[in-house]
């Protein structure tokens, strides 16, 4: 095909599958089904925004976006964390904005997730019809395997959005090959998928896999602009690499998670959800099929890249990701294809079913996927915590009493405490790891020292706190805090390790407040 009009006509005839339907019946249920999503997604995001306080990991988002941190956020992002720094620069905006504050903070995960839904409901629309895409955007809405991902200030929430509208916007590009407006919608998609977290480039493999397939026999203009937008995605990975590099050297120092059984990696979502939906909407079918019922069918050639997008990477996470890979196997780093998975358990359920079969079948797929779960829909799976409640007063209560330029040093339980004995002389490293005291809640100016998990192993960096200490005793603040948690043996042993050290470096103990989770201790230099 070479001329534009052969190629739209190529367009307009793959799109039979798309399911037009006169139905007023069925658009009526669709429209119905959308509208719950949206409004149901609205109330399930009401704990994200009165959580309270910040989680662990949400320090390290405000750590790279905070203007008070060291170095920039470009650094911050690229030198130090595991992130890349656009969701945290665009949440900046909004702490901007609204001030900085903790529903400030979350909100735009908030607005990414509820952005998802209409995402999800374009790419269902577009390759199943007009009640599967409705019932895509409510799987997406509930699914039980992003739901507590999307809540927590971190990039998840930014590439649900983006990956949901990336597959969309790959099935209406194959549909107008030559259409420079999806073409530079999907390089967006693209870029910004992986500028949101590194793994997220495998999503964009799936999708270009498919582009590539699609239009292959299009025309010269159509794989101009595939060329173009590779050529623009693979230049904005190239800063990418050094981190990448970064990462996994320092990976060797986190290989520490057990491996996770099959089935928890693969989720009740399949093996349980989709059998109950599976026989649910057959019975259904046949208890409430009338004559002149209408089959909702699925039989396009761009409906198996659901099976690519959705599918086929839990299955070779689940078998891959043990040993050494155990950590890549957390459902959060899937994020990205949870939505193609909405779609194609939409297809499943729906596939030679009437509507009120299909919609059944989906609701008590997700009955029974969250009925396996820990907690309900509403509740949520990392934020609101009683530790992020204590270390919350203990940050509040160094902002009321503690004197500008008394060090905190910290044991947060965070596993860069891990990198400390081999980079103990990297002030910046140091500052991250005491991240949980950080700027958020405590305005006045600080230093934060990070403390190790273990101090047996490395006389050098024994050594470089004492001599800190010694420094700060001859010429510095007559006072410091030491806030750990408490709640490892891990945490234990570095607090007791370091109280040695402050002991033999002439520091006194004259105050301590203690919660269940975290102790704040404020140390007085003793007068020699």
């Amino acid at each position: 095909m070479t001329s534009e009009t052969e190629s739209v006509r190529a367009g307009l005839a793959r799109t039979y599958y798309r399911g037009e339907v006169n139905d007023t019946g069925e658009r009526r249920t669709a429209l119905g089904i959308l509208l719950f999503a949206i409004i149901s997604g609205c109330v399930l995001m009401i704990p994200t925004l009165t959580a309270g306080p910040l989680v662990l990991d949400e320090y390290g988002t405000f750590w790279i976006m905070g203007h008070d941190n060291p170095l920039t956020m470009w650094q911050r992002s690229l030198d130090y964390e595991n992130i890349p720094p656009l969701s945290p620069a665009l949440r900046s905006v909004s702490c901007y904005l609204l001030g900085q504050n903790e529903v400030a903070f979350r909100l735009p995960s908030v607005l990414w997730y509820l952005a998802s839904i209409p995402a999800a409901w374009w790419l269902g629309r577009q390759l199943l019809g007009v009640v599967p895409g409705s019932l895509c955007a409510l799987i997406t809405a509930w699914h039980p395997l992003a739901i507590g991902e999307v809540r927590i200030a971190r990039c998840y929430s930014l590439s649900y959005f983006l990956a949901g509208l990336m597959f969309a916007v790959t099935v209406a590009w194959t549909l107008r090959p030559e259409c420079k407006r999806f073409a530079l919608l999907w390089v967006t998609c693209a870029v910004g998928l992986v500028w949101s977290h590194y793994l997220n480039a495998g999503v964009v493999i799936l999708s270009l896999a498919i582009l590539i397939w699609e239009l292959r026999v299009e025309s010269w203009t159509s794989r101009g602009l595939l060329l173009a937008v590779s050529a623009i995605f693979t230049a904005s990975l190239v800063p990418l690499w050094r981190p990448l590099l970064r990462m996994s050297i320092w990976g060797e120092s986190f290989s520490y998670q057990d491996d996770s059984p099959i089935l928890e990696i693969i989720s009740s979502f399949w093996w349980a959800g989709l059998p109950a939906g599976l026989l649910t909407g057959w019975l259904f079918n046949k208890l409430l099929r009338r004559s002149k019922d209408r089959q909702l069918r699925h039989s396009s050639p761009m409906f198996r890249s659901l099976f690519l997008w959705g599918l086929m990477p839990t299955v070779v996470v689940a078998f891959l990701c043990h040993g050494d890979l155990a950590s890549l196997a957390n459902p959060r780093y899937r994020i990205g294809v949870q939505i193609a998975s909405a779609g194609l358990m939409a297809a499943l359920l729906s596939h030679r079913r009437n509507v009120r079969s299909s919609v059944i079948a989906v609701v008590v797929m997700l009955a029974v996927s969250w009925g396996t779960q820990d907690r309900l829909p509403w509740e949520t799976k990392r934020l609101g915590t009683v530790q992020a409640a204590q270390w919350k007063r203990c940050a509040n209560y160094i902002q009321e009493h503690g004197v500008a330029l008394e060090p905190i040093y910290v044991q947060s339980g965070l596993g860069e405490s891990f990198l400390i004995p081999q980079m103990f002389d990297d002030d910046v490293l140091l500052d991250y790891a005491g991240c949980r005291m950080g700027r958020f809640y405590i305005q006045t100016p600080h230093p934060r020292i990070g403390l190790p998990f273990l101090w047996d192993k490395e006389p050098e960096m024994v050594a470089s706190y004492a001599a800190r200490l010694k420094e700060q005793k001859e010429h510095g603040p007559k006072h410091l805090w030491v806030a750990s948690a408490v709640d490892t043996d891990l945490n234990q042993i570095s607090l007791e390790g370091f109280q040695k050290i402050l002991a033999a470096s002439g520091f006194e103990l004259v105050e301590t407040i203690q919660e269940p989770t975290v102790v704040l201790l404020k140390y007085a230099a003793v007068e020699d």
